[in-house]
């Protein structure tokens, strides 16, 4: 993949703009660095960071089964969530290994989101796909 090739957030040329070193990831052009790691954690740390997650993959569940999708794809209890919360948590295959990681935010109890850093949707959607279809069933 040739640098042309690579995608680029919406928040690109502020990012470039503010100075920041931009590398490959993922098929996304996107900031590594700006001021320096420890700068940059010594701001996080006591003020504010952002951080662009405009080339995250975005898998939406709705309607009555929702909670229980994504509790069957997640590791974490996403029952303990409430309405405009959100947590970190990974998806793991049967056999206990990591699809990927991911952040899964409660919308309301019948909708949530997940945003997925590696934007791995099609590949997290085709893996459950017969599981989820069997739900519809119920």
């Amino acid at each position: 993949m040739t640098p042309a090739d690579l995608k680029r957030t919406p928040l690109h040329e502020a990012h470039v703009a503010l100075g920041a070193k931009m590398v490959p990831f993922g098929g996304w052009v996107m900031p590594v660095s700006y001021s320096g790691i420890i700068d940059e954690h010594k701001t996080v740390r006591s003020a504010v960071g952002v951080f662009d997650v405009s080339h995250m993959g975005e898998i939406v569940f709705s309607g009555p089964g929702a909670a229980a999708a994504v509790q069957h794809l997640c590791t974490n209890d996403v029952g303990k969530l409430v309405d405009g919360a959100a947590c970190y948590t990974v998806m793991c295959y049967e056999d206990g290994g990591i699809v990927d990681d991911c952040i899964v935010y409660r919308v309301r109890a019948d909708r949530f989101f997940i945003a997925d850093p590696d934007g791995n949707r099609i590949e997290i959607i085709q893996w459950k796909r017969p599981y989820l279809e069997t739900m519809n069933d119920e």
